[in-house]
């Protein structure tokens, strides 16, 4: 295996060679040919002084983050050498309640459906900043306020902004790291910053079209007079297009149009750009040569960096109440580095002529993960997952080693006990389920496929990239309250199980000693699919070395009464006919724990009831985190 490991290394590093010395010519043509670079001129002084002002704030929050890790490590610290009870002692301090406020979101018509305070008031600020350069920061002096000087000042600014969003909008980036901001959390900003740099655009735009067409009153003049116009005219052309299909409508209903128009017309944009003034490559290269970059660590880690399919099932069929749902157990090495509220980027393909279908990707949650033992026959040691039902949690096993060392022909539920005792194993096999409702034609089809048979794990060909998302900080508070609608409860089993399992293995680095799950979902046959994973916390919660306590409020909508086998669970409550009062539900939560102790929440479900389960936390005072997936 090595030496062909070592000609993939190679041939990898001779593309990366091959980007650099493109790369590197693409520049040399640009500022050598060209006739000048126009680095002495008002324009560039103010530019840069923008990039390193904007640059340098980015820096210091970076810091004062890092600071604040380093704050939390002495807190954690502190708490494992203490002998505090857990239920006594709170790791993180509560911030301001000036700045927690500021976490409300709104909703402004035809714009967006949901958007914090802080990212109104930073929008403004931002805003400002922009206006101020323009008029103030290394004035023109000779003319200081001519339209035909300010018009470049606000386009070199613009120019600024848009180099900006492109680290905004990278999914293997560094920012994330040194910021803590994720992809999904950092978007907001790509998107606003976008609009406020184009905007900047605008008066540019008017004003030399105005002005080449007073010379001779022709239209195409005002567009196309000489090359300059030509080239800007064009690259005009691409920001209006990649603006125009950036609206929400469009991202929501459409996302294929927003995606590939974007990647499309960004090239365009940014090559005719650079024609129309050879000074903007300054701005754009660095930001060019980072996203070409994470465009090839994307397609590494989908298209080489291979993933097997385990098992496809319909673990809810399609009925008159509930429209069904897919699970697929997939392997990949990705995996390995997994943590509770992540999620991939997966391109599905059923049919192999369908070429459209490998550009089809959309982002789904993990729900769980399983880590089983690697022997040296691949083929004898294929772990084959069986029909999701089976009973083996429900009974006593033996001997857990044993089920651990077997490999041949496993249940999910089995592989859930392999896991517990992971830490022994040198060599891992990491696998991960992902839960599909059939909203869409794609996933209809694939549940269709599914239910009649026609599609088996090796005729689907599926295409991950990722681990994105964030490494949510919910083991440093005591107490979680995890708020889902239908689907949406993907992630929250994640961090239920991530918890409970930790817990049961007496790991102290978690706080977290109780978990409130409050579950909407319309009837109960969607309970089904997830049954074997709450009978696998029950069971390790009765094992548990360290004390957790599950409460879940199931809350049917549409049956007015009825009856669940979970039920037979004390953790479990199913409350029929009513939907959850967001703002009850916490108020008893809060009630129930000393002040002491902070509340950490997470939810994900539609964008009304995450709009309320936001709001009410800000004003309980809980930290709370969304699950987004608005790109």
């Amino acid at each position: 295996m090595f030496p062909l490991d070592l000609y993939k290394l190679i041939l990898l590093v001779s593309f990366f060679q091959q980007q650099c010395q493109m790369i590197v010519y693409f520049a040399r043509f640009f500022i050598i040919r060209l006739n000048y670079f126009r680095s002495w001129t008002n324009f560039w002084m103010l530019g840069m002084a923008y990039a390193f002002f904007l640059w340098s704030l980015f820096v210091t929050y970076c810091l004062s983050y890092q600071i604040n890790r380093v704050r939390i490590y002495f807190f954690r610290r502190k708490r494992l050498l203490s002998n505090d009870n857990d239920d006594n002692y709170d790791l993180i301090p509560g911030t301001t309640n000036l700045f927690h406020r500021l976490d409300c979101v709104v909703r402004i018509p035809f714009i967006t459906e949901m958007i914090p305070l802080k990212h109104i008031i930073a929008t403004t600020l931002f805003s400002v900043v922009n206006l101020y350069f323009v008029l103030f920061v290394c004035p023109y002096e000779p003319a200081p306020y001519n339209i035909a000087i300010m018009d470049r000042r606000a386009t070199f600014t613009g120019m600024v902004d848009l180099s900006i969003v492109f680290f905004f909008a990278q999914r293997n980036s560094f920012l994330p790291k040194i910021s803590g901001l994720t992809y999904e959390e950092l978007l907001p900003f790509h998107r606003i910053i976008a609009r406020i740099g184009f905007l900047n655009f605008v008066p540019h735009l008017v004003y030399r079209v105005w002005y080449a067409y007073q010379e001779n009153h022709s239209i195409y003049e005002g567009f196309f007079k000489d090359k300059d116009y030509t080239t800007g005219t064009i690259a005009t052309a691409g920001y209006v297009v990649m603006f125009l299909t950036s609206f929400e409508y469009i991202r929501r209903n459409h996302f294929e149009i927003f995606y590939y128009s974007h990647i499309i017309f960004l090239i365009l944009a940014v090559v005719y750009t650079c024609l129309h003034f050879p000074s903007c490559l300054a701005f754009y290269v660095p930001a060019m040569v980072l996203w070409v970059a994470d465009r090839a660590m994307r397609t590494y880690q989908s298209w080489i960096a291979k993933t097997k399919i385990v098992k496809i099932e319909q673990v809810a069929p399609p009925t008159e109440t509930q429209e069904g749902i897919v699970r697929i157990l997939f392997e990949s090495k990705i995996l390995k580095n997994f943590r509770p509220g992540q999620y991939v980027f997966a391109a599905m393909v059923m049919n192999g002529r369908k070429l459209w279908e490998y550009a089809n990707w959309h982002p789904f949650t993990i729900s769980e993960t399983f880590q089983v033992n690697e022997t040296k026959d691949d083929e004898s040691s294929s772990t084959q997952v069986l029909d999701e039902s089976s009973k083996l949690l429900l009974s006593r096993h033996p001997s857990y080693e044993s089920l651990a060392k077997d490999t041949d022909s496993v249940s999910t539920a089995a592989i859930r006990y392999r896991r517990r005792y992971y830490d022994t194993f040198k060599n891992k096999r990491v696998m991960a389920s992902i839960y599909i409702k059939a909203l869409g034609t794609k996933t209809r089809d694939l549940l269709d496929a599914t239910g009649k048979k026609t599609i088996t794990e090796k005729d689907l060909k599926v295409f991950v990239d990722g681990l994105y998302g964030p490494q949510l900080q919910y083991q440093d508070f005591s107490v979680l309250a995890l708020f889902a609608t239908g689907i949406g409860v993907a992630p929250a089993m994640a961090i239920i199980q991530d918890v409970v399992e930790r817990r049961a293995r007496g790991i102290r680095t978690v706080a977290t000693n109780h978990i409130h799950l409050i579950w909407a979902i319309r009837y109960t046959d969607e309970i089904d699919p997830f049954i074997t994973m709450y009978t696998h916390w029950v069971k390790q919660i009765e094992t548990a070395i360290l004390p957790v306590h599950l409460f879940v409020s199931v809350f049917i909508t549409r049956m007015e009464s009825g009856y669940h086998n979970i039920e037979e669970f004390e953790q479990f409550k199913v409350v029929y006919g009513k939907r959850p009062d967001v703002s009850v539900e916490m108020m008893n939560i809060k009630k129930t724990y000393p002040p002491s102790q902070q509340v950490w929440a997470h939810v994900c479900g539609s964008t009304s009831f995450t709009r309320t389960v936001i709001n009410e936390a800000v004003h309980h005072k809980y930290e709370v985190h969304q699950e987004v997936f608005e790109f």
